[in-house]
C-alpha cells in the first residue's frame, strides 16, 4: 500500500510502539494533603477540590444541579477528602485512572440522570467508562442532546446474542438492512448489500443515514460502502450502547442525519469471564452456538482487556415455514445464512506522565456465510468478510481546566462474494479503507454565574478509499479526502448562583463544522440546542440541526453504463408514443438508458428539529419519563431509477428525452465504461426514440416526523427488586417524493416501510441471585399497498420474550460453582408467525417489519474467575 494509508498506518504503529515501550508505571501514592474547601454548589465545590488535590475530577452539569457539597478542611487522603466532600449529596466518586475521577449520581437517586452517570460498576476495582455521546467537549455531557442509553445489564436482559438481535428490540430502529431481507425484496434496499450485512436504520431514513461509532470514533463501511455492518461486532465486548436520535453532523460530520449509534466497550476490567451459549428454534433447522472469553487486568498506571468470541449458525430454510410459497418459478432457499464468525477486541490505557495518557482500541472480525439465493435461480452465495479497526489516542491535560487530544484511527473492511451453482461462476472483491487523524482541545473557557462555559475546537483529516474488482481484476479505485474544522460551546446561562423559581438552570449549546471534500466541494453544518430545567423534577430541551450525507464513492466512481433495448410502446405511458420505427416490429420503440455512477452528485441534506421533556419526580424515587418530538426534512436524496419503471411513472417524466440527437448519445457513450446493445443499430444512431437517465441522482426527499416515549421505574421491596420500562415510537408522517417536482406520498404503515407505532415494554424481578425478565414487542397493524388497487389490512405483530437466570455469586462452597450465572431464555414465547403479506417473491411476510424465526430457545452459562 503505497499511498497515504500505508504511510499513515506505519506511522501510527511506530508511534504506538514507541509509546508502549517508553511508558513506566507511576502508581498514585495514598498521601495526605491539606484541604480548605468551603460548603458550596456542587459544580464549584468539585472544581475547587480538584484544584487543591491536583487531580482531574469530572462531574456533569446535570448531576451537579441543585446540590451542595460539604466543607473539607484539614489533612486527608484524596479518597477520604472526596468522601467527606460528597456526604449527603446523593453523589458518589469513581476512579477512572491514577489521578482521574468521575463524580456521578448514586444508583437509584430520584433525579434526572445522564447516560454516563447511570452506569454501574461491574467489578469492585473496575473503573467507570468516560465516553460521552453527543459532544466533543472532554468530560462534559451535553444535556440538550436526546440520547437513549442501554447499559450492559439492559442488553443482557433482552436475551440478545448479537448486535442485530438487540436492535430488533429497539423501536426507533427500522429493519431495512437485516439478514432476513434480500436485495430483491424491499424498495428501500440500496441493492448494495451483497455480503448479507446488517445495518442500523433509525427512523427508516436509510441505513447509511445513521452514523455508527465505536467509543466515539467513526467505523469504516462495508461491502459497497453503503453502511457499517454491525454484525461483525462481538456483543460481549459492549458495555453500553448510546443512541442519539437527532441530527449530529455538526458534531461528527457526514452520515449523522437520522442519528448516531455509539458502541462503548468494556474497559479497565479485572479478572476473567468465560461464556457458552446454545440456541435453537423449536421448528426448523436454525441452531446457534457461541463461546467467548473476556480477560482484563489493571495496574497502577493503566489497564487492558481482551475479548474473544466465536459464533456458528445453521441456516433457517424457507421450506420450514408454512406461510412461504415455494415454486419452481420462484425458488427460495435459505431465509438466513449459514455463518461462522471469529471476533476479537483489545482495549489498552496507560498513564505516560502525570498529564499524558495513551489509550487504544483494536477490533477484528472474520465472518464467512453461505446462503441460497432467494430469487432468480438456484445460486449459492458465499461471502467472506474481514474487518480491522484500530483507534489510538493521546490525551494531555494542559491544565486542570483544559485538555488536548490526538487521535489516529485506521479501518479496513474487506469482503468477497462467490456466486455459483454446480460450478464456480464469479468472485467479487470489495475493500473500504478509512484513515482519520484528528486533533482537539477542549475545556472550560471562563465562569458565569450559571457555571463554566465549556468549549471544544478541533481539526480533522480523513481519507476514504474504495476498491472493487471481479475475479481478481480491479475495476474501480476511488479515493476521497476530507478536511474539517469544528467548534462547540456549552453555555450555562442560569445555574445554582443565579437561579430563580421556574428556571433552576438553562443551558445553550452551539456547534458548527466546516468540511472540504476533494470530490464535491465543501459544506457547513450548524447545530443549536437548549436545556431548561424548571425544577428538580422537570426539564425541557430542544435542538435544531442541519445534517448531510456525502455520496458513496461507489455512486460517484462506480462507472457508467449505457444500454439499448427494444421495448413495447405499451410500457411508455407518460409521454406521447414515438412514431413507428420502420426498422422495428410494429408497436415497439428504441430505448437507450444511462445507468450507474454520477460524478456530479452532491451531498444529501437534512434539517432536523427535536423538542422534548424529562420528568423524574423527586416524590417518586426511581421513576423517569422522557418524550421527544422529531421532525426530519431530508432532501437531495440520492436515488437510482428503475431502468423500465421510468417509462411508466409520471414522476419520472423529466428523466426522459425524446429523439435525442446523435452528439448527445456520442458523448454519453464516450463517458461510459460498460455497453450493452440489444438494438439492431448503433447506440449513437440519430433515430433513437427515447433516452432515459436512470443513474444515481439527487432527486428524492423524505419528510419524517413522530415522537419517542420512554419510561422506567425501579423499586425495592422485601420480596425483591423490580424494574419496569417502556420504549415506544409513533410516526406521524413518512412522506416521500421520488423527484423534487412530484407530489409527496404518505408511506407510513405500508409494506417495506416503517409502521406508525412500535413498542417494547418489560418487567424484571430479582432477589438473592434469581431474576426473571419478561418483555412484550408490539408492531401496529398496517396496509398492504403492493397491488396498487385497494389497501388490504395487515395484522399487528406481537411477541413475548422471557429470560430466567440465576447468579450464584460467592455463596457456593464448591469453588467451581462460584460466580456462575445460568440463563434460560425464549424469544417469541408463543411462536407467533409474522402477519401475512401477499408479496410477489412468495415470502408472504414483510421482512422489514417482522422476522420468520419463530420461537427461539437459548441457554447460556457465564463463569467469572
Amino acid at each position: 500500500m503505497g499511498d497515504i494509508f500505508g504511510a499513515g498506518v506505519r506511522a501510527a504503529m511506530l508511534a504506538t510502539s514507541a509509546i508502549v515501550c517508553c511508558v513506566t508505571a507511576q502508581p498514585a501514592r495514598a498521601q495526605e494533603r491539606s484541604f480548605d474547601v468551603t460548603s458550596q454548589s456542587a459544580a464549584t465545590g468539585v472544581s475547587e477540590f480538584a484544584r487543591q488535590a491536583d487531580i482531574q475530577l469530572l462531574i456533569s452539569a446535570r448531576d451537579a444541579r441543585g446540590k451542595r457539597t460539604q466543607s473539607v478542611k484539614g489533612r486527608y487522603t484524596i479518597e477520604e477528602g472526596l468522601r467527606r466532600l460528597l456526604v449527603g449529596t446523593g453523589l458518589v466518586v469513581r476512579s477512572t485512572g491514577p489521578r482521574t475521577y468521575s463524580v456521578v449520581l448514586a444508583h437509584g437517586a430520584g433525579s434526572l440522570r445522564s447516560p454516563a452517570a447511570d452506569r454501574e460498576q461491574r467489578h469492585p476495582d473496575e473503573a467507570d467508562i468516560i465516553v460521552v455521546t453527543g459532544t466533543n467537549i472532554h468530560g462534559v455531557e451535553n444535556p440538550t442532546a436526546p440520547i437513549l442509553s442501554f447499559k450492559r445489564k439492559d442488553i443482557e436482559r433482552t436475551g440478545s446474542t448479537t448486535v442485530e438481535d438487540f436492535f430488533r428490540t429497539v423501536p426507533q430502529n427500522f429493519g431495512s438492512e437485516t439478514q432476513f431481507v434480500d436485495n430483491s425484496q424491499s424498495p428501500e434496499k440500496s441493492g448494495l448489500n451483497t455480503s448479507g450485512g446488517v445495518g442500523i436504520d433509525l427512523r427508516g431514513a436509510g441505513a447509511g443515514s445513521t452514523l455508527v461509532l465505536l467509543n466515539g470514533r467513526r467505523l469504516p463501511p462495508s461491502d459497497f460502502g453503503a453502511f457499517v455492518d454491525v454484525s461483525v461486532m462481538p456483543l460481549s465486548v459492549i458495555e453500553q450502547i448510546d443512541i442519539q436520535t437527532d441530527g449530529a453532523s455538526a458534531i461528527y460530520g457526514s452520515d449523522a442525519v437520522a442519528g448516531v449509534v455509539n458502541f462503548i466497550t468494556r474497559k479497565d476490567y479485572r479478572g476473567a469471564e468465560a461464556f457458552a451459549r446454545y440456541g435453537t428454534v423449536t421448528d426448523g433447522s436454525l441452531r446457534e452456538r457461541q463461546a467467548g472469553v473476556v480477560a482484563g487486568e489493571t495496574w497502577g498506571s493503566g489497564g487492558g482487556i481482551i475479548t474473544l468470541e466465536y459464533t456458528q449458525k445453521n441456516p433457517l430454510l424457507a421450506s420450514e415455514r408454512d406461510f412461504i410459497e415455494i415454486s419452481t418459478v420462484n425458488p427460495i432457499g435459505s431465509l438466513s445464512a449459514e455463518e461462522e464468525k471469529y471476533s476479537a477486541a483489545l482495549s489498552l490505557n496507560q498513564t505516560v506522565t502525570d498529564r499524558l495518557t495513551f489509550s487504544a482500541d483494536i477490533l477484528h472480525s472474520n465472518r464467512n456465510t453461505i446462503r441460497s439465493q432467494n430469487t432468480g435461480g438456484q445460486f449459492t452465495v458465499k461471502t467472506a468478510q474481514n474487518n480491522w479497526f484500530v483507534s489510538s489516542r493521546l490525551d494531555y491535560e494542559i491544565s486542570d481546566r483544559w485538555n488536548a487530544a490526538l487521535y489516529v484511527d485506521y479501518g479496513n473492511a474487506y469482503s468477497t462474494n462467490r456466486f455459483s451453482d454446480d460450478d464456480f461462476l464469479e468472485e467479487g472483491q470489495r475493500t473500504n479503507r478509512l484513515l482519520v487523524i484528528e486533533g482537539r482541545t477542549s475545556g472550560a473557557l471562563f465562569d458565569l454565574p450559571g457555571g463554566n462555559v465549556s468549549f471544544a475546537l478541533g481539526g480533522l483529516y480523513r481519507k476514504e478509499a474504495y476498491d472493487v474488482g471481479k475475479d481478481g481484476t480491479l475495476s474501480t479505485e476511488a479515493r476521497r479526502e476530507v478536511e474539517s474544522v469544528y467548534g462547540e460551546l456549552l453555555v450555562p446561562v442560569v445555574g445554582d448562583e443565579n437561579s430563580v423559581p421556574g428556571v433552576q438552570a438553562f443551558d445553550v449549546s452551539l456547534a458548527g463544522r466546516y468540511e472540504n471534500y476533494s470530490d464535491f466541494g465543501n459544506s457547513f453544518t450548524p447545530k443549536v440546542g437548549m436545556h431548561w430545567r424548571l425544577n428538580d423534577s422537570m426539564a425541557l430541551r430542544g435542538t435544531y440541526s442541519e445534517s448531510f450525507r456525502a455520496p458513496l464513492l461507489e455512486n460517484t466512481n462506480g462507472g457508467r453504463q449505457i444500454i439499448g433495448f427494444v421495448r413495447p410502446v405499451s410500457q411508455l405511458t407518460v409521454v406521447p408514443p414515438p412514431p413507428q420505427d420502420p426498422r422495428l416490429d410494429p408497436g415497439y420503440f428504441s430505448y437507450v438508458f444511462l445507468a450507474g455512477a454520477n460524478a456530479e452528485l452532491q451531498p444529501e441534506s437534512a434539517k432536523v428539529w427535536t423538542g422534548g421533556f424529562e420528568f423524574a419526580p423527586q416524590s417518586v424515587d426511581g421513576l423517569k419519563i422522557e418524550g421527544t418530538y422529531f421532525n426530519i426534512n431530508y432532501a437531495d436524496r440520492i436515488e437510482s431509477v428503475g431502468f423500465f419503471d421510468v417509462l411508466g411513472n409520471p414522476a419520472y417524466l423529466t428523466f426522459l428525452e425524446l429523439n435525442p440527437n446523435a452528439d448527445t448519445l456520442a458523448d454519453l457513450v464516450a463517458g461510459s465504461e460498460f455497453f450493452l446493445n440489444r438494438l439492431p443499430f448503433e447506440l449513437t444512431d440519430p433515430d433513437i426514440s427515447v433516452l432515459g437517465f436512470t443513474g444515481f441522482q439527487n432527486v428524492s426527499t423524505r419528510q419524517i416526523s413522530g415522537v419517542d416515549m420512554t419510561a422506567s421505574f425501579n423499586w425495592k421491596t422485601s420480596s425483591g427488586t423490580f424494574d419496569a420500562s417502556l420504549n415506544g415510537t409513533y410516526l406521524f408522517d413518512y412522506k416521500a417524493r421520488v423527484t423534487d417536482t412530484s407530489e409527496p406520498q404518505e408511506q407510513v404503515s405500508t409494506v417495506y416501510r416503517p409502521v406508525d407505532f412500535r413498542l417494547r415494554g418489560s418487567l424484571a424481578w430479582s432477589l438473592a441471585g434469581f431474576s426473571v425478565y419478561a418483555a412484550v414487542n408490539y408492531t401496529d397493524g398496517y396496509q398492504d399497498n403492493l397491488s396498487g388497487l385497494t389497501d388490504i389490512p395487515i395484522d399487528s405483530f406481537t411477541t413475548i420474550d422471557l429470560l430466567l437466570s440465576y447468579d450464584s455469586g460467592d455463596l457456593p462452597q464448591i469453588s467451581l460453582l462460584r460466580n456462575t450465572k445460568i440463563s434460560l431464555g425464549v424469544q417469541n414465547l408463543f411462536d407467533t408467525a409474522p402477519p401475512f403479506v401477499d408479496t410477489a417473491d412468495g415470502l408472504n411476510y414483510d421482512p422489514a417489519n417482522a422476522t420468520p424465526v419463530g420461537r427461539l430457545l437459548n441457554v447460556r452459562i457465564n463463569k467469572s474467575f
